[in-house]
C-alpha cells in the first residue's frame, strides 16, 4: 500500500481533539482535511513538530468553517478533495487485504 495511501487512513482514523467547527464541517474527513491544508508547507520529520503545524492549520480552518459565507467554496472543495483521497487510499487498503479477516483482536 503506497505510503500517501497509508498517511491519508492515519489522518482520518487517528484521535485528535481537532477544533469544533472544524469536526462539525468535516466529521470522519477532519484529519483528512487538516492534512490536505499542510500539503503546501514543507513536512517536517519530527512527529511532534507535524501534530504542531497540523494543530495550527487546523485552527486557521476553523475559522473558516465559522467565518462568512465567502469560505463555502474554498470548504466545499476541499471536503470533495478529502473524499476523494479517503475513497482512494480505502480502496488501496481493501487491495491490499484482499478479502482476508481482519487480525486485529475484537473486531
Amino acid at each position: 500500500m503506497p505510503d500517501s495511501d497509508a498517511g491519508v487512513l492515519q489522518a482520518a482514523y487517528e484521535p485528535r481533539d481537532w477544533p469544533r467547527g472544524v469536526r462539525a464541517r468535516f466529521g470522519r474527513l477532519t484529519g483528512i482535511a487538516v492534512r490536505l491544508t499542510c500539503s503546501l508547507d514543507t513536512w517536517p520529520e519530527d512527529r511532534r513538530d507535524q501534530e504542531v503545524m497540523e494543530m495550527a492549520r487546523a485552527r486557521e480552518l476553523d475559522a473558516k468553517c465559522v467565518a462568512d459565507v465567502v469560505k463555502v467554496k474554498f470548504l466545499t472543495a476541499l471536503q470533495a478533495q478529502a473524499e476523494e483521497r479517503f475513497a482512494k487510499a480505502l480502496r488501496a487498503y481493501l487491495d491490499v487485504r484482499d478479502g482476508s479477516p481482519c487480525v486485529v483482536r475484537g473486531s
